[in-house]
């Protein structure tokens, strides 16, 4: 383990958590629907048969709009539910907001009646993060649940991150997972897609 970058990870964390902080709820609904209007745009939101996503804390972009269009849409809808024990996500479809439970720590999640969804390659993942950089990377919380999940996982994965947490880069190490799309609440960025 780089003791270096763990450090800057914490700094910036920090940092990032801040600046959150101050965001009005105002702007972070119009930011989420701003976000989540460019991503249902896109031909990966379009062409995805199942769509992962999370429920927001601490001032997060909401993925939750595109949720009643994606069931118009025909499709799968799932929620993480973590394994704090194994440290590991699984997903279970939700038909009905209102069917969430709150897990372990307090976060809504699905009940364990839900059915559990196997991902494959027409699979789009929202991703919740503190900060994305342009070129893909991700800054988490630190747990790590999300970089165990992306390293077996075929479909397309995409970050929400509002502008002014958006980096040209931040600092990242080998488990790190780089994800395939980069939304805020103004452009979608896809720094793998060849020129």
């Amino acid at each position: 383990m780089n003791e270096h970058i763990i450090n800057e990870k914490i700094t910036l964390r920090q940092k990032c958590r801040e600046i959150r902080g101050g965001f009005g709820e105002e702007f972070i609904i119009e930011a989420s629907v701003a976000a989540c209007e460019l991503l249902a745009s896109t031909s990966e939101f379009k062409t995805a048969s199942t769509l992962l996503i999370y429920f927001p804390i601490n001032n997060e972009i909401s993925p939750l709009p595109l949720f009643e269009l994606a069931k118009k849409l025909g499709k799968v809808v799932a929620f993480p539910v973590c394994d704090h024990e194994t440290g590991t996500l699984t997903f279970r479809a939700v038909s009905e907001l209102n069917t969430l439970v709150k897990g372990k720590f307090g976060l809504l999640e699905p009940s364990r009646s839900c059915e559990t969804v196997s991902p494959d390659k027409d699979t789009l993942c929202i991703v919740p993060s503190l900060a994305l950089s342009r070129n893909g990377a991700r800054l988490g919380y630190g747990k790590g649940f999300y970089d165990r999940f992306l390293c077996n996982f075929e479909g397309v994965c995409a970050g929400f991150t509002y502008s002014e947490l958006l980096f040209d880069s931040i600092p990242s190490e080998m488990h790190d997972s780089a994800l395939n799309m980069i939304i805020t609440e103004s452009e979608v960025l896809c720094p793998n897609e060849q020129n």
